[in-house]
């Protein structure tokens, strides 16, 4: 940097009022490059609460809606005492192993050699030797689901002994009985995969992130087309750009606590109208930022 350039210096910047207001933002052009790689790690994490807070807020309840036909499959499955088990994380079965059966509307295909050669013109559970994937075949095909997932959290279960007989559930009716077998068979299913989704979830607004705040560093350099003197010098139109998610990016967390669409799509559109207004601040200030 140029001795004789012209800078801002208004003291530590207070950060909770950097959230809403520009001209306190302007102050963080000096701060540490370290802090700024810290907040830009809380701001992805803020950024990719509301679908971390959509995922976690899948429940069975919702699967079954989206694939009607599944309860009562799955319950014509456990009736038929299918001799299949799991056991360290693989299932395993007896006589059934590269064969289909019909239950209910679904197809349930027990361990294929080959999934590619697996017919897709009908609803079908395919069990895998480590995995399992739920394919429902809607009239409409935008109303197709699907659902995939390992047996990780299902250690131990014998398709041959679902009854209320041999788990010890004499207690509830059948249909009770069922019901918390689905619930948890499913969910099973659904949380098998969650570390794996939330690592993807933050690695992908990890790099839409930065990407983003790269290119909104060099569109606030506009600020110097055609301009005499510098007026800002890229390091602060990179520091600029980060803290300034922050509060979109809060924001939207919160609202993502009540509705995940909304805090999805809030804080690009927050973010950009204050770095807009952001823009405007800079161009109106006289010397170097």
């Amino acid at each position: 940097m140029d001795p004789n350039t012209p800078t801002v210096d208004w003291g530590r910047p207070f950060f909770p009022k950097t959230l809403f207001s520009n001209q306190e933002l302007l102050k963080t052009n000096t701060t540490s490059w370290w802090k700024i790689v810290l907040l830009l790690v809380v701001n992805i994490s803020l950024i990719a609460a509301p679908f971390f807070m959509a995922r976690f807020q899948t429940k069975a309840e919702d699967v079954f809606f989206y694939m009607p036909g599944l309860e009562g499959a799955l319950e014509s499955l456990y009736r038929q005492e299918v001799p299949c088990q799991i056991t360290d994380g693989q299932m395993t079965c007896l006589s059934v192993g590269g064969t289909s059966r019909d239950f209910g509307d679904y197809r349930v295909y027990f361990l294929p050699e080959d999934s590619a050669d697996i017919p897709t013109d009908r609803s079908r559970i395919v069990f895998r030797k480590t995995d399992v994937v739920f394919d429902y075949v809607a009239p409409d095909p935008v109303d197709n689901y699907t659902l995939t997932g390992t047996w990780r959290l299902l250690d131990t279960m014998d398709f041959a002994h679902i009854n209320r007989t041999d788990l010890h559930w004499e207690h509830l009716t059948e249909a009770e009985f069922y019901a918390m077998v689905n619930g948890t068979f499913v969910q099973s299913i659904l949380n098998s995969t969650l570390p794996d989704y939330l690592a993807m979830i933050y690695l992908t607004q990890f790099v839409q992130t930065i990407l983003y705040s790269l290119l909104m560093s060099v569109l606030l350099m506009a600020a110097n087309f055609r301009r005499p003197t510098r007026r800002l010098r890229y390091g602060s139109s990179l520091r600029y750009v980060v803290v300034g998610i922050t509060g979109p990016a809060l924001l939207a967390a919160v609202v993502g606590l009540i509705s995940t669409t909304i805090g999805t799509i809030l804080w690009s559109a927050v973010y950009a109208v204050r770095m807009i207004l952001l823009y405007s601040t800079i161009n109106k200030f006289k010397g170097t930022l």
